[in-house]
């Protein structure tokens, strides 16, 4: 290890140099550059009892540091202590997303070169379950706590964490020098070809497809019964955040743009074609730029994605992560169906009929048709049903989701954090249907459908873009008509999407391609 830099004057106290240390790697990160000298000062102070109160920042920074210098393995352990302690990271985040941005920040780059090593490192699992947390993180679900107290990328590596935790405290106890803990980080390797993982269980029996930020290039990762591969999507990143920019734009305004559909299908799904072929369901987790596509509507092979096989969206981590296991999770009731007119030109035309025919398809009794409000919600809710279907306008912003709305009876607005937060259980939830524009955001991972799944419901079917009352009444039926006849529900939104392709009202991508099945 190269030579330790000199301390500060006498005048700088031990402890001052923690914050002193992570202000430098900070502003060397923004200058693109990292000096030695400041991370094995930062390393030194790791074995000092001094850096115990900012024990995880230091981890985080030197990890981010080190990553940098390519001292994959030192850097590997670090992150991996990092986000053990994450709960006292998250912790310490404002509740508002706007005003812990900074923060937020810091806490997030250290999982993006995280997980571009573990992706090159063929740790595919462990880059997957990071780039959800990721994006539970960045969206603001909590974690429960100790969660991630045993996280480690692979068991060599969890061994080597354990490992550097009792050099570091045999340290800080003055029981070995300040020097050994970053003398142990130094001489751990990453292997560069760790054990084959193996597939793990998935939530469907078909093929599994996961697109992973590497560095420059995005990642295919498939798995099936029998295998997992990873491959680069050939499309350069930024041809294919054009394509996926145009397709969005193009759809959400009602204008067809086939060449990016075919771009992007066969970009994406090209060389699992056959695979795909020979599937009737498929997970698709999707990070970075095509995080927002409308998959359904991509041609693969000369077909649609979504025609003849259900489409999954993966969002977030699992549920059994996010919250401790339920004491009964049944359903209360079979079926409940909220609906809200709206105000002004954006009322909804005849939400009661919808509500009268979705009762009808199940068997139930609609009962009294009124609009609701917040406290009528929260009743529903409160009846733990299997099936929630939400026919209203939402009013969602991607930069603040504290700030984004339902539209509910008379035209009130009612936050989505005053009624869908850390109280609301939805583990005996199957499905929510959010019938109302914008309902997904511009991606399930980013809005109101994830938020629900990290509150238990197994799937949720949102629109990416505007729909109008006509399209979405009909999808809504259609795919309700398929949940009565025992259908999956992304199997039902494919059969009613397949519907509504035959209808010369709705044929175009617009009307049907917004909506997705979403699941943990």
């Amino acid at each position: 290890m190269d030579e330790l830099p000199t301390l500060p004057p006498e005048t700088a106290p031990l402890a001052d140099l923690v914050p002193d240390t992570l202000v430098r790697l900070q502003v060397q990160f923004a200058q693109g550059k990292v000096d030695h000298l400041i991370v094995d000062r930062g390393l030194w102070l790791m074995g000092m009892p001094e850096s115990q109160s900012d024990d995880w920042a230091l981890c985080g920074a030197l990890a981010q540091a080190l990553f940098a210098q390519g001292k994959i393995g030192a850097a590997t352990i670090l992150a991996t202590l990092f986000l053990r302690s994450l709960d006292t990271a998250v912790e310490t985040l404002p509740q508002r997303r706007g005003t812990s941005e900074h923060k937020r920040k810091s806490i997030l780059e250290v999982f993006d070169a995280l997980q571009a090593v573990l992706v090159t490192a063929n740790y595919l699992h462990a880059a997957e379950e990071l780039a959800a947390l990721q994006q539970s993180l960045l969206y603001g679900c909590e974690l429960p706590k100790g969660a991630y107290a045993q996280w480690a990328p692979s068991a060599e590596v969890a061994v080597a964490a354990d490992k550097a935790r009792k050099v570091q405290a045999a340290a800080h106890a003055g029981l070995a020098p300040t020097t050994a803990f970053a003398d142990f980080l130094t001489r751990f390797e990453l292997g560069t070809a760790p054990p084959a993982e193996g597939p793990r269980p998935s939530r469907t029996e078909g093929l599994r497809i996961s697109f992973l930020l590497d560095a420059s290039r995005l990642m295919r990762v498939v798995e099936s019964k029998d295998t997992q591969k990873a491959t680069a999507v050939e499309m350069p990143l930024g041809l294919l955040a054009d394509h996926v920019q145009k397709l969005h734009s193009a759809l959400r305004r009602d204008r067809d743009a086939p060449e990016s559909r075919a771009a992007l299908g066969e970009g994406l799904f090209g060389p699992v074609a056959k695979l795909l072929a020979a599937e009737t369901s498929a997970e698709i987790a999707a990070y970075g730029p095509v995080a927002s596509l409308p998959f359904a509507a991509l041609p693969v092979g000369g077909v649609l994605l979504g025609t003849g096989r259900s489409v999954t969206i993966r969002t977030g981590q699992d549920v059994a992560l996010m919250r401790p296991p339920p004491s009964d999770a049944r359903p209360g009731v079979p079926l409940r169906v909220a609906f809200a007119l709206g105000a002004g030109r954006e009322a909804l035309s005849a939400p009661q009929q919808e509500v009268r025919e979705i009762a009808a398809l199940h068997a139930q009794d609609p009962g009294p048709l009124a609009e609701f409000n917040r406290a009528s919600l929260l009743g529903l809710l409160a009846e733990r049903p299997r099936i929630l279907h939400i026919a209203a306008h939402f009013r969602m912003s991607e930069s603040d989701p504290d700030a984004s709305e339902l539209v509910a009876a008379d035209g009130l607005t009612i936050p989505l954090r005053t009624v869908f937060n850390r109280t609301t259980d939805l583990r005996a939830t199957d499905l929510v249907f959010l019938a109302g524009c914008d309902s997904a955001g511009l991606s399930g991972m980013e809005s109101f459908a994830s938020q629900l799944i990290a509150l238990g419901a197994r799937h949720v079917i949102a629109a990416l873009w505007p729909v109008d009352d006509g399209a979405t009444h009909a999808l809504a039926v259609a795919t309700h008509a398929a949940l009565a006849n025992g259908a999956a529900p992304p199997l039902a939104l494919s059969l009613a999407q397949r519907q509504l392709q035959t209808d010369p009202r709705y044929a175009a991508p617009h009307h049907w391609a917004a909506f997705q099945c979403y699941a943990a």
